[in-house]
Protein backbone atom coordinates (compact mmCIF):
# COMPACT_ATOMS: atom_id res chain seq x y z
CA UNK A 1 0.00 0.00 0.00
CA UNK A 2 1.11 3.81 -1.28
CA UNK A 3 2.27 6.11 1.63
CA UNK A 4 -0.62 9.12 2.14
CA UNK A 5 1.58 12.62 1.53
CA UNK A 6 0.44 16.13 1.73
CA UNK A 7 0.34 18.54 -0.84
CA UNK A 8 1.01 22.14 -0.45
CA UNK A 9 -0.09 24.48 -2.22
CA UNK A 10 1.37 27.64 -3.84
CA UNK A 11 -1.24 29.02 -6.19
CA UNK A 12 -4.04 31.10 -6.32
CA UNK A 13 -6.89 28.25 -7.35
CA UNK A 14 -9.09 25.68 -5.51
CA UNK A 15 -8.02 22.31 -6.43
CA UNK A 16 -10.73 20.88 -8.89
CA UNK A 17 -12.24 17.20 -8.06
CA UNK A 18 -10.46 15.90 -11.29
CA UNK A 19 -6.74 17.30 -9.46
CA UNK A 20 -7.79 16.33 -5.86
CA UNK A 21 -8.55 12.54 -7.84
CA UNK A 22 -5.14 12.93 -9.54
CA UNK A 23 -3.52 13.82 -6.74
CA UNK A 24 -4.68 11.12 -4.58
CA UNK A 25 -4.32 8.06 -7.03
CA UNK A 26 -1.43 8.80 -8.82
CA UNK A 27 0.43 10.82 -5.98
CA UNK A 28 -0.55 9.12 -2.30
CA UNK A 29 -1.70 12.42 -1.55
CA UNK A 30 -4.28 12.31 1.42
CA UNK A 31 -3.93 15.92 2.54
CA UNK A 32 -4.49 19.12 0.54
CA UNK A 33 -2.51 21.76 2.43
CA UNK A 34 -3.88 25.54 1.61
CA UNK A 35 -2.17 28.61 2.77
CA UNK A 36 -3.34 30.39 5.66
CA UNK A 37 -5.38 33.33 4.20
CA UNK A 38 -2.82 36.10 4.82
CA UNK A 39 -0.09 34.23 2.77
CA UNK A 40 -2.57 33.17 0.02
CA UNK A 41 -3.68 37.26 -0.51
CA UNK A 42 0.06 37.39 -0.67
CA UNK A 43 0.42 34.77 -3.11
CA UNK A 44 -2.40 35.61 -5.31
CA UNK A 45 -0.79 39.43 -5.34
CA UNK A 46 2.48 38.53 -4.91
CA UNK A 47 5.54 41.35 -5.46
CA UNK A 48 8.70 40.10 -6.64
CA UNK A 49 11.03 41.21 -3.79
CA UNK A 50 13.35 39.36 -1.37
CA UNK A 51 11.11 40.24 1.40
CA UNK A 52 8.30 38.15 -0.19
CA UNK A 53 10.22 35.46 -1.16
CA UNK A 54 11.68 34.91 2.47
CA UNK A 55 7.94 34.88 4.03
CA UNK A 56 7.31 31.72 2.02
CA UNK A 57 10.94 30.20 2.55
CA UNK A 58 10.09 30.45 6.12
CA UNK A 59 6.76 28.93 5.90
CA UNK A 60 7.88 26.15 3.54
CA UNK A 61 10.89 25.38 5.96
CA UNK A 62 8.30 25.01 8.65
CA UNK A 63 6.09 23.08 7.36
CA UNK A 64 7.29 20.75 4.77
CA UNK A 65 9.16 17.54 4.80
CA UNK A 66 11.20 15.47 2.46
CA UNK A 67 7.85 13.02 1.63
CA UNK A 68 6.04 16.01 0.92
CA UNK A 69 4.82 17.77 -2.78
CA UNK A 70 4.41 21.31 -3.00
CA UNK A 71 2.25 22.77 -6.03
CA UNK A 72 3.57 25.79 -7.35
CA UNK A 73 2.51 27.93 -9.81
CA UNK A 74 2.62 31.78 -9.88
CA UNK A 75 4.57 35.02 -10.96
CA UNK A 76 7.59 33.35 -12.95
CA UNK A 77 10.33 34.50 -10.70
CA UNK A 78 9.13 33.78 -7.33
CA UNK A 79 8.19 30.26 -8.65
CA UNK A 80 11.23 29.64 -10.04
CA UNK A 81 13.11 30.59 -6.75
CA UNK A 82 10.43 28.57 -4.65
CA UNK A 83 10.45 25.88 -7.08
CA UNK A 84 14.47 25.45 -6.29
CA UNK A 85 13.75 26.11 -2.29
CA UNK A 86 11.26 22.98 -2.76
CA UNK A 87 14.47 21.01 -3.68
CA UNK A 88 16.96 22.23 -1.27
CA UNK A 89 14.74 21.48 1.34
CA UNK A 90 14.12 17.83 -0.11
CA UNK A 91 10.58 18.06 -1.09
CA UNK A 92 9.28 17.42 -4.78
CA UNK A 93 7.74 20.71 -6.78
CA UNK A 94 4.83 19.98 -8.66
CA UNK A 95 3.13 22.06 -11.26
CA UNK A 96 -0.27 21.57 -13.24
CA UNK A 97 -0.05 21.09 -17.06
CA UNK A 98 -2.82 22.65 -18.85
CA UNK A 99 -4.31 23.01 -22.35
CA UNK A 100 -5.01 26.44 -23.17
CA UNK A 101 -7.60 28.03 -25.47
CA UNK A 102 -7.48 31.69 -25.55
CA UNK A 103 -9.43 34.38 -27.21
CA UNK A 104 -8.62 38.01 -27.06
CA UNK A 105 -10.25 41.54 -28.59
CA UNK A 106 -9.45 45.20 -28.46
CA UNK A 107 -12.10 47.37 -26.40
CA UNK A 108 -11.63 51.41 -25.76
CA UNK A 109 -7.63 50.66 -26.21
CA UNK A 110 -7.57 47.65 -23.80
CA UNK A 111 -6.48 44.29 -24.85
CA UNK A 112 -9.28 41.77 -23.19
CA UNK A 113 -8.02 38.75 -23.11
CA UNK A 114 -10.23 35.45 -21.79
CA UNK A 115 -8.51 31.94 -21.60
CA UNK A 116 -9.93 28.29 -20.16
CA UNK A 117 -7.66 26.41 -18.26
CA UNK A 118 -8.22 21.93 -18.72
CA UNK A 119 -5.34 20.42 -16.39
CA UNK A 120 -4.12 17.67 -18.33
CA UNK A 121 -2.12 16.07 -15.35
CA UNK A 122 0.67 17.16 -12.35
CA UNK A 123 4.17 16.83 -13.62
CA UNK A 124 7.04 17.39 -11.80
CA UNK A 125 9.74 20.47 -12.49
CA UNK A 126 12.19 18.00 -13.99
CA UNK A 127 13.05 17.53 -17.91
CA UNK A 128 11.41 14.29 -19.28
CA UNK A 129 8.90 14.10 -17.54
CA UNK A 130 5.30 13.04 -19.15
CA UNK A 131 1.84 12.78 -18.16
Amino acid sequence: MKENRKIYLLFSHKLTKEQEEELKKKWSCSQYIYLPEDLQKRWSNIRNDEKEEEIFKHYLSKNVTPKDFVLIQGEWGITYRMVNYTKEIGATALYSYSERKSTEYKENGYIVKTAIFKHICFLPYERGQKC
